[in-house]
């Protein structure tokens, strides 16, 4: 996965998942009739729900990562300065990642 078609193909099918992700957490809420912090948390709390939002996460991760970097790759000419500037998106993303992860793990231990 190297070539341009590649990384468009993936920012347009996870814009899509994020897109559809996004609008049905607003729809459930909307239409909830009285949204407290339980009922927020059940719903999330839901394994269906943990294993739609863990793809959510990697979704938008590797969204922003793929979008940055292209970026990066036009706009910073100097080697180095990018290979540090991507070096440190890289790092920020997967701190992002794991702390998401992280979150997301703990729905599934109770």
């Amino acid at each position: 996965m190297n070539n341009g078609f590649d990384h468009w193909l993936i920012q347009r099918i996870s814009a899509v998942y994020i897109g559809f992700f996004i609008i049905s957490c607003l729809i459930f809420f909307s239409l909830s009739d009285d949204l407290t912090y339980f009922k927020w948390r059940g719903y999330f709390d839901q394994p269906v729900v943990i294993i739609l939002s863990a793809l959510f996460c990697i979704s938008l991760l590797y969204h922003a990562w793929i979008g940055l970097k292209d970026i990066m790759i036009d706009y910073i000419h100097s080697p180095l300065i990018r290979m540090l500037v991507l070096s440190i998106i890289s790092f920020l993303l997967l701190a992002a990642g794991f702390w998401l992860f992280g979150l997301l793990l703990q729905g599934f231990s109770r």
